[in-house]
């Protein structure tokens, strides 16, 4: 990537968003994927958010999301893509990477962090030093198998941006396709919770689901102050929950299974719906492989796929160590092969059909 030393109309936002990172690295904050919220730890995408609002680049009460969501809240809120010049980012600082294909960039598929300076140098938080660090980009993209590579760079008009409306649409419940975010998830209750068929926390409930019911959802969406998880009833009207308020926090959802714990009665080899990220395709394996009612590897095999078959999947998760896709049988139960290692690397998955 070439230097482009022009200065930045927002030099003192992004001292203030890179200074963040800088703290959190003094202070020996380490990477998890599973206590990603501070302040001890962070993982990749959960540090540039801490950023991006230090920053005012994001609101506040804007969730922590994940590199998935990275894409949108960065255009929402003023970003825009930097186009490449024959195949070469001229990047400054402050702007920010995301490694993936978007669209499938969750889990060990996606990597993010900001550009520390003119030079290429980037601080990001990432598993290989186990915390925030300052290295150069190209040589961790070369490292990591040179993934696809978007890069933003804020054009907004000022800092400390304001939330938007507070349906994000302009319209009355906030009740349009566009605001919801793709995510499969079981979300269970801990009070009743009224049904919608908006997003308007004044409209009349069509049903509820009481504490412990399980609530099978596709996607989500924060609107009028509330976090929502999104369904299609079996009548085919879309209905909407609020699972708890719009403030970023995970501890103050009225249930789990929705960016917190929702394994807490069930078996940690049995994943929930919420574990899986959707995704359709077709995987011919190059040796045998065993299927699983669960993702241990200890389990007993339900049956096997010989080298050379194809099996059609429905979605993928990263569990005990392997890369796991699934499926819903014939007859009905849930199926999962390990396709290979949970390394990051599509080279070593056994046969083709994810991401390779």
């Amino acid at each position: 990537m070439d230097d482009d030393a022009s200065a930045n109309d927002n030099s003192h936002a992004f001292d203030v968003m890179i200074q963040w990172m800088e703290n959190a690295r003094s202070r020996g904050v380490t990477y998890s994927m599973e206590l990603r919220n501070g302040p001890n730890s962070y993982d990749c995408s959960s540090a540039v958010y801490y950023a991006l609002k230090a920053g005012g680049f994001l609101p506040t009460t804007n969730r922590i999301g994940n590199t998935e969501t990275l894409f949108v809240d960065l255009e929402n809120y003023g970003w825009s893509k930097v186009p490449a010049s024959n195949g070469v980012f001229a990047t400054k600082r402050g702007d920010i990477f995301i490694w993936g294909i978007r669209g499938s960039t969750a889990g060990a598929f996606g990597h993010t962090g900001i550009f520390f300076d003119n030079n290429d140098q980037i601080i990001h938080c990432n598993y290989a030093d186990n915390g925030i660090n300052i290295t150069d980009h190209d040589i961790r993209w070369i490292a990591n198998g040179r993934p696809y590579v978007t890069i933003y760079r804020y054009i907004g008009t000022g800092v400390n941006v304001p939330a938007p409306d507070d349906n994000g649409s302009g319209s009355g419940d906030g009740n349009s396709a566009g605001n919801l975010i793709p995510m499969r998830g079981t979300f269970y209750p801990n009070q009743t919770l009224p049904i919608s068929n908006d997003m308007d926390p004044s409209s009349p409930a069509v049903g509820t689901y009481d504490a412990g019911e399980a609530v099978i959802y596709d996607s989500y969406a924060f609107a009028n102050g509330y976090a929502w998880i999104s369904y299609i009833s079996y009548v085919g009207t879309r209905h909407y929950i609020a699972v708890g308020p719009d403030d970023g926090r995970v501890d103050t959802v009225w249930g789990n299974g929705f960016f917190n714990d929702d394994n807490s009665d069930v078996s940690q080899n049995t994943p929930e719906t919420g574990d899986i990220i959707p995704k359709s395709g077709t995987f011919t394996t190059n040796r045998t492989l065993e299927i699983s009612s669960d993702t241990d590897p200890s389990s007993p095999a339900v049956g096997t796929y010989d080298a050379g078959e194809s099996f059609i999947y429905d979605g993928y998760l990263f569990s005990n160590g392997y890369v796991w896709l699934t499926y819903v049988s014939y007859d009905g139960p849930r199926r999962f092969v390990a396709i290979g290692p949970n390394d990051g690397n599509t080279d070593n998955t056994w046969g083709t059909g994810f991401f390779n």
